[in-house]
């Protein structure tokens, strides 16, 4: 039985800028790695100095969200292959949002809209699932340099809303990069225990961590006596090809997806019991004839996805899928 564990970390770092490239796995294959290096203490600042803050909302549409995610997806198209999760851009860039003025307040709420409080609060409570099964967990946290006075207003938002941690520290120390590795670990269960190879910049002033755990199993697995090696091609013309572990499943109900330049497949993962209303799935979507998939990916919008989810059909399919790690390319700061 096939299971996936996602582990994204994104950081938003100000002010310093990174020229040190390394890789850091972001769907380990492995299970949780076991805790061997000791964890040092951190007290965050919300834990006992923050005030409560608490707003009135309905959550109408996640418009803003899903436009900020596809316009990011955009600048990113032309990367390799690129992996990136618009809710940990956004809930990072939400917390900044929430301590910025002027300009710079302006900028990022046009950006973000100005529901970025409602849609944080919103999603740190439906993105969040714990069970034997199906298990689903983001977390923010907010490290601030210690030549800085700290807003009460703004430690009780992103406390309250994003559920964020709030850290002061002398941010270029080698102790304070340990910290935040040990935060990252911890709130990844261990599958990211080196974020930081190196300390944050001597100018870094505020550095915002968000962490997406997700691990669950397929509602309808793939076999293993079902996967084999194959050939999987890299271009359309199928002039290049790589061997892969080509996972299948043969003559299957599942929900198909299409349009007039792509097609795929809608994947349900199992919940946590008959009484939860957990509903995650993973969608994998390929292009049609002559269609590339950058040309594929500059189309997608919410509208397309949310039509071609509106139009799904249950279809009788031969599904191939390789087996895949995806890692991702991480700066030093």
């Amino acid at each position: 039985m096939f299971i996936a564990i996602t582990v994204i970390a994104v950081v938003c770092i100000f002010s310093a800028c990174a020229d040190k490239v390394e890789k850091v796995s972001a769907i380990p294959e492995t299970e949780e790695k076991e805790n061997k290096s000791p964890v040092l203490e951190l007290t965050s600042l919300t834990e006992d100095t923050a005030q409560s803050v608490c707003i009135d909302y309905v959550i109408e549409s996640y418009e803003n969200i899903q436009k900020f995610g596809y316009d990011l997806f955009a600048q990113c198209i032309d990367d390799e292959n690129p992996v990136f999760s618009p809710v940990s851009a956004y809930l990072a860039l939400s917390m900044a949002a929430c301590g910025a003025d002027g300009t710079t307040r302006e900028e990022l709420y046009s950006v973000l809209g100005n529901d970025l409080l409602s849609l944080s609060d919103d999603m740190m409570n439906r993105f969040s699932v714990s069970g034997d099964i199906l298990n689903l967990s983001v977390a923010n946290s907010a490290w601030i340099d210690s030549a800085f006075a700290v807003n009460d207003t703004w430690l009780g938002t992103v406390k309250s809303l994003m559920d964020a941690g709030a850290f002061q520290e002398e941010l270029s120390t080698e102790q304070t990069m340990n910290k935040i590795n040990d935060w990252i670990s911890d709130k990844t269960n261990r599958l990211i225990d080196t974020m930081l190879t190196e300390p944050l910049a001597q100018q870094t002033r505020l550095a915002l961590f968000n962490t997406v755990y997700f691990k669950g199993k397929w509602k309808l697995p793939f076999e293993p006596q079902n996967t084999h090696s194959e050939a999987f091609y890299l271009q359309k013309k199928q002039e290049n090809e790589k061997q892969v572990e080509m996972m299948n499943l043969y003559s299957t109900d599942l929900e198909y997806l299409s349009n007039d330049f792509m097609e795929g497949v809608l994947l349900p993962y199992q919940n946590n019991g008959e009484n939860c209303s957990d509903a995650l799935a993973f969608i994998a979507l390929k292009p049609i004839g002559e269609n590339h998939i950058r040309e594929v990916y500059h189309k997608l919008t919410d509208k397309v996805i949310s039509d071609i989810l509106s139009n799904k059909q249950t279809e009788i399919v031969n599904l191939k899928l390789p087996k895949f790690e995806v890692t991702f390319i991480k700066k030093n700061y």
